[in-house]
């Protein structure tokens, strides 16, 4: 009993210490054009297809419109940005850049491999695959893959919404971070 009682204990103390994860650098980034990145006022963020794993608590349209629009929300914290909208393909997209991509894995993994295998095993995980589209010329502005996974956690029911929170920041400060101040002479015509 004793025993118990002081694994209950530091468990429920590593729940309470432990804090949201620190915004990591994005695995791979590029920009490709610099002066359109700087310059853009507006962005399109559509809904980004599965490509790879998919498995969720909850259907998978509802975690493509959570990522799209946390993304959009936390896009309009990087100055100059004047104006961001969630689309889809049937709408008629008006921005200076258009947010595009796919889900290579979109899983919420195994628990019961997480808590008896570990080791990474049973991973809840997002990766995403990015680019940024001048709508005027059709060029890439930038790409970036970036992902983050949690091997387990016991306060959140939904690895994938964690999972999916952390990208979205790590994303929004890799590209405000990466953001140059827009000169006169570097316009998006």
């Amino acid at each position: 009993m004793k025993i118990t009682t002081h694994i209950i204990m530091l468990a429920l103390a590593f729940v309470f210490i432990q804090t949201a994860e620190a915004i990591q650098p994005i695995d791979q980034f590029t920009i490709k054009d610099q002066a359109k990145w700087s310059c853009a006022k507006t962005i399109a963020v559509k809904l980004f297809p599965v490509a790879g794993e998919f498995k969720g608590e909850k259907d998978q349209n509802y975690y493509q419109n959570d990522f799209a629009n946390k993304l959009a929300s936390n896009l309009k914290k990087i100055p100059g940005i004047e104006k961001i909208e969630v689309v889809d393909d049937k709408l008629a997209i008006s921005a200076d850049i258009l947010i595009d991509g796919s889900f290579k894995d979109l899983t919420t993994g195994s628990r019961a491999l997480r808590f008896w295998v570990g080791f990474g095993a049973g991973k809840s995980f997002c990766r995403a695959d990015i680019k940024g589209i001048d709508l005027k010329s059709g060029s890439e502005v930038f790409s970036l893959d970036h992902a983050r996974g949690s091997a387990m956690d016991i306060v959140s029911d939904d690895e994938l919404i964690e999972n999916i929170d952390e990208v979205v920041e790590d994303v929004v400060a890799g590209l405000m971070a990466a953001r140059g101040v827009c000169t006169s002479g570097s316009s998006l015509k």
